[in-house]
């Protein structure tokens, strides 16, 4: 499995107190939003943050969301899904989300722990080529 990009830390916020954090960790921490999207199945947005600390995740909601969603601790940006949930399911790892089409690719879910899963995203060669412009991928 090659990676990417990441880890981003996964961070979920109610909507009205999606600016504010977001003025944190651009502001304070000397940081920028690389891009966002609506996810509309989960009535989310979803912002992706880079600043001095590292890597984010937001994800702004007032929606109830299932545990292998709302427990989602890291997000990972491997070169294809396919492989890690192959691998997953050879070492008995959960898969708690097949894989499924989003507006940057595709996301997969994989169950870590009782209170602890990790995103699997595999970005389309578009949305890598914009990474590239703006400097999150080399």
């Amino acid at each position: 499995m090659k990676t990417i990009a990441g880890p981003f830390v996964r961070i979920f916020v109610a909507k009205a107190e999606a600016a504010h954090l977001l003025k944190t960790l651009t502001e304070v921490f000397e940081g920028k939003i690389d891009f966002q999207f609506d996810h509309a199945p989960t009535e989310s947005t979803v912002y992706s943050v880079r600043n001095s600390l590292g890597l984010y995740s937001i994800t702004a909601t007032d929606k109830a969301q299932p545990d292998f969603v709302s427990k989602t601790k890291a997000v990972y940006v491997v070169e294809n899904v396919d492989e890690v949930l192959e691998n997953a399911r050879k070492n008995n790892v959960e898969v708690a989300q097949e894989k499924t089409p989003v507006s940057v690719g595709f996301q997969s879910r994989l169950k870590i722990s009782e209170d602890c899963y990790f995103e699997i995203v595999e970005w389309s060669a578009e949305h890598i080529a914009k990474m590239k412009v703006i400097g999150l991928l080399k």
